[in-house]
């Protein structure tokens, strides 16, 4: 489960109970994630992309995988902007309805195991999907 106190520092979503302030176990390389959104399909500049950033670094960095309820990974943006869920919510599931349109579909089929050029990827999967495939791929997506 996810915990909902969080503090912030460095731009970083850390777990109270989990990281001392300014140190994890492993650190996520944005520009590298945000370079892989991109070509995936995403806006770079709308801000849902910003929340799959935020929620896909929390996950990573704080060695998280499991997801009981989408709400609880929107929860992290909406608690750092200062949002509602619904809102957040809205922006990653406009986001990934725009990726599904402009995707490159072979990048999509090396990351999604599961796609099928006939069904769109969900917020669900797409995250889900994302936390794993940046766990299997560690050493690339590191600093």
């Amino acid at each position: 489960m996810i915990r909902t106190h969080i503090n912030i520092a460095n731009d970083n979503v850390y777990l109270n109970s989990h990281c001392p302030s300014n140190t994890k176990a492993k650190k996520l390389d944005v520009m590298k994630l945000r370079k892989l959104l991109k070509d995936l399909g995403f806006n770079p500049v709308a801000s849902g992309i910003t929340f799959i950033i935020e929620e896909l670094q929390y996950f990573f960095e704080n060695n998280t995988s499991d997801i009981k309820n989408l709400s609880q990974a929107y929860k992290i943006s909406a608690e750092l902007h200062n949002i509602s869920i619904d809102n957040v919510q809205w922006d990653i599931k406009s986001s990934i309805k725009t990726m599904n349109i402009y995707a490159d579909k072979k990048l999509l089929e090396k990351i999604f195991y599961w796609y099928d050029t006939y069904k769109n990827v969900t917020p669900r999967f797409f995250i889900s999907t994302m936390i794993t495939y940046l766990n299997e791929n560690y050493t690339e997506y590191i600093k």
